[in-house]
């Protein structure tokens, strides 16, 4: 904010039917309507990987052969790394039923669950690279 505007910063996360006519154009006529101003005339388009995919069932595995617990697919809002990597997924390396905090400032990891993430992503990049 400065004595002459004030500007920000708009950051939604869109589901995988998102466009720019049904998500962008909605979005810059509503805040038009209340005075504001849209300059972006673009939009990141939504990330999905099909959780059919051979890359997805070779991680869920891999998953499940070592902590015994059956592996799903599920969406986050999150913006992680994997939105600039073609067929990209967030995976490992915490369990279900760990709270540790993510991205507070006593964030934490438990030794054998980064223990047994690791012989995951070991086994992933075998089965990938076979």
């Amino acid at each position: 904010m400065t004595q002459s505007g004030l500007s920000g910063t708009f950051d939604s996360r869109c589901p995988i039917c998102a466009t720019k006519e049904n998500v962008l154009d909605v979005v810059k006529k509503n805040m038009e309507e209340k005075g504001f101003t849209l300059h972006n005339d673009s939009m990141r388009p939504p990330h999905h990987v099909d959780g059919n995919s051979e890359f997805v069932k070779t991680l869920l595995n891999a998953y499940e052969s070592y902590t015994g617990l059956k592996g799903e697919c599920i969406s986050m809002g999150g913006g992680t790394y994997v939105h600039e990597l073609n067929n990209g997924v967030a995976f490992g390396a915490s369990l279900p039923g760990t709270d540790n905090r993510m991205h507070g400032a006593d964030e934490f990891a438990v030794i054998d669950e980064l223990l047994v993430s690791a012989k995951i992503f070991a086994q992933v990049i075998v089965d990938l690279c076979s």
